[in-house]
């Protein structure tokens, strides 16, 4: 094509660029063939918004758990506790001052996506991982010391609007796996009989069970502990970040 036959014969557009050999702006015109023709754009038709792997399935206003919200709730400015041995213990400032375990179990956020699903109300998770300055904080027997809160093991939730269904949200937890669970027959510290399966131990708290500073609020709540988790009280202390 010659350069005659290229030359615009509409109106010549400007542009500023910069030279290459300083700073300085020329105007260049963008030359356009006089064979083009202007097409129509196509008309926008409205499209369903495609689905991500991360959404809570039927609920797309609710947002989905993540193992951040498993972080430990110690806060610094808790009043310290004088433990059994006559020394004064301060809580830990959880998320100002650590991360999270380095191997939060995976099946823990699935199940709590899970019951958002099924009930398509909020998961408040109310203890998720705890350091073990913060489980001594909330309590420091030889028992309590060997929570798997700290290797990231275990969580403690309610379902808002479900508050006085915490047994039905026990039943939609373990449909996730197709099975009915076990029931636990040795006593615990829960008057409720717990439930489990090869994968998780699931207790039930009632309303004037198990409070702590991670459970002050007033509704029952859940407690999930993932089975065949091993780790030793001076390990746990080497788990989180």
């Amino acid at each position: 094509m010659s350069k005659k036959s290229i030359q615009c014969h509409f109106t010549i557009l400007a542009v500023a660029i910069s030279t290459l050999s300083g700073n300085e702006s020329e105007l260049v015109p963008i030359l356009r063939s006089s064979e083009e023709r202007a097409y129509p754009p196509p008309l926008l038709t409205e499209a369903e918004l495609p689905s991500y792997p991360w959404e809570i399935k039927g609920h797309p206003e609710l947002r989905p758990i993540q193992k951040e919200d498993l972080h430990c709730q110690g806060r610094r400015d808790h009043t310290p506790k004088i433990l059994s041995n006559g020394e004064s213990h301060q809580d830990c400032d959880g998320p100002l001052e650590h991360g999270l375990p380095v191997t939060v179990q995976p099946i823990l956020v699935t199940l709590l996506n899970w019951i958002q699903e099924k009930t398509g109300c909020e998961v408040v998770v109310t203890s998720g991982h705890r350091c073990p300055r913060h489980q001594t904080y909330l309590n420091a027997s030889s028992k309590a010391l060997s929570s798997k809160h700290q290797v990231g093991a275990e969580v403690n939730f309610y379902v808002k609007g479900w508050e006085d269904r915490a047994e039905e949200v026990i039943g939609l937890l373990f449909d996730y796996y197709n099975a009915d669970p076990k029931r636990w027959d040795r006593e615990t510290d829960v008057r409720t009989v717990p439930w489990y399966n090869d994968e998780v131990f699931v207790k039930l708290y009632q309303k004037d069970e198990g409070r702590d500073e991670d459970n002050s609020h007033g509704f029952a709540f859940i407690d999930i502990q993932v089975r065949g988790v091993q780790y030793t009280w001076k390990g746990s202390q080497e788990y989180y970040r």
